[in-house]
């Protein structure tokens, strides 16, 4: 089956649990299409496609703070880090917990490993005020980004089958083409005041 989702606006701490030294100021995806098979989960790929992104950033800064903001970060961070810690210890049997064989669990690790991405017309853009005396921004376009794993060719078909290991990470043979790739810097006189 297939889902659309149109006119998505992302919110701005969606990329806040990744840790990375930029916030989200905007942005929205003209489109969001989530194709799954469901009969054929375990053999053919889940696509998700992203049409026309726009991702407005900008540096995380000190003279910026907002306590409910730097707190919720915090919480979401201890969050992560106590699920990493989780998922080091082994629940016992005694205590009813599963083991990662079971039918649930291979058939997510099937679906991550099948798993592609199609992004078509990105926009991505960094808007510094605070690091220079003179602020500056960097746009980066793309036509197209095609994340997949590497046994599944350009015609979208499966090549030879390739038997993931059990302990295999389910992003680790992946590959990535990307088309038409731009890379701009904004002069201030370019930026919004």
């Amino acid at each position: 089956g297939t889902m659309v989702i149109r006119g998505v606006e992302l919110r701005p701490d969606v990329f806040d649990s990744l840790g990375l030294p930029v916030t989200v100021r905007g942005g929205e995806v003209g489109e969001l299409e989530i194709s799954v098979p469901w009969s054929k989960l375990r053999t053919e790929s889940v696509v998700i496609r992203v049409h026309r992104l726009s991702l407005l950033v900008a540096p995380v800064c000190e003279d910026e703070w907002d306590e409910p903001l730097e707190a919720s970060r915090l919480a979401a961070r201890k969050e992560r880090e106590l699920q990493a810690l989780a998922g080091t210890i082994a629940p016992s049997p005694e205590a009813g917990g599963a083991d990662k064989s079971g039918w649930v669990d291979r058939l997510m690790e099937r679906v991550l490993h099948n798993l592609q991405v199609v992004v078509t017309s990105a926009v991505v853009r960094l808007e510094d005020y605070s690091h220079s005396s003179v602020p500056f921004g960097v746009e980066v376009a793309m036509d197209s980004l095609w994340f997949h794993p590497a046994h599944v060719d350009s015609a979208n078909e499966p090549q030879a089958a390739v038997k993931q290991s059990a302990d295999e990470e389910p992003f680790r043979q992946r590959e990535a083409l990307v088309c038409a790739l731009c890379a701009y810097v904004l002069p201030a006189a370019a930026l919004p005041p």
